[in-house]
C-alpha cells in the first residue's frame, strides 16, 4: 500500500504552504480549508477504500494551494521578482518568490512517479534542476539574467501543478 508514499507527496505537494504537525500550520495565514482537509485525510489513512476518495481530497486541498500562490504573486514587481529584499537598504539574503516558485515547480514530477504515471509533460529541464533543486542556492539576481522571468516561471508552475491535480484526483486509493 503506497499510503506512506501519498502522504509524503501531499507534504511536498504543498510546501512552502503548511508545515504540517497536528494539523495544524506554521503559517497563521494558511487556508482553514487546507487543515481540515489534512485532518480529514489522516483519519482516511488508516483506511483503504476502493472509492478513490483520497486522492480527491488531496487534489481538493492541492487546488487550494494554487489558489493561494496565485494571490501570492498578485503584485510582486516584474524587477523585484529575483531579488533578495532590500528593507532599510539592508539586504536579507533569503530564498525569494523567483526561487521559491522555480523549487516547488519541481515537485509535480515527483507526484506523477508516485503515482506511476507519466511524468513527460512535466520533466523539469536541466536548467530548472541546477537553478531550483534542493542543493541549490538562491542568488540575487539585480540583472535578471539567472532566473527565468515572472511569466515563465508561473507557466510551468501552475501547468505543472494542473496535470498533477488531475492525476491525483484521478489517482485509486491503492495507488
Amino acid at each position: 500500500m503506497l499510503l506512506d508514499g501519498k502522504v509524503t507527496a501531499f507534504v511536498r505537494f504543498t510546501a512552502g504552504l503548511a508545515m504540517l504537525e497536528n494539523c495544524e500550520s506554521r503559517d497563521p495565514h494558511i487556508d482553514l480549508r487546507v487543515k481540515i482537509t489534512v485532518c480529514v485525510y489522516r483519519d482516511f489513512a488508516h483506511k483503504e477504500s476502493s472509492m478513490g476518495q483520497i486522492g480527491a481530497i488531496i487534489a481538493d486541498a492541492a487546488t487550494v494551494s494554487q489558489r493561494y500562490a496565485k494571490r501570492l504573486l498578485v503584485g510582486i514587481p516584474v524587477d523585484r521578482f529575483a531579488r533578495f529584499a532590500t528593507p532599510g537598504e539592508q539586504m536579507i539574503e533569503s530564498n525569494h518568490p523567483a526561487f521559491i516558485l522555480g523549487h516547488l515547480s519541481l515537485y509535480p514530477n515527483n507526484v506523477l512517479r508516485l503515482l506511476a504515471a507519466d511524468t513527460t509533460s512535466v520533466l523539469p529541464t536541466d536548467r530548472f534542476i541546477a537553478l531550483f533543486s534542493k542543493d541549490a542556492k538562491c542568488q540575487d539576481d539585480a540583472l535578471g539574467i539567472i532566473y527565468p522571468s515572472l511569466q515563465e516561471l508561473s507557466d510551468v508552475f501552475f501547468r505543472s501543478y494542473e496535470i498533477a491535480i488531475d492525476a491525483v484526483r484521478d489517482a485509486s486509493d491503492s495507488q
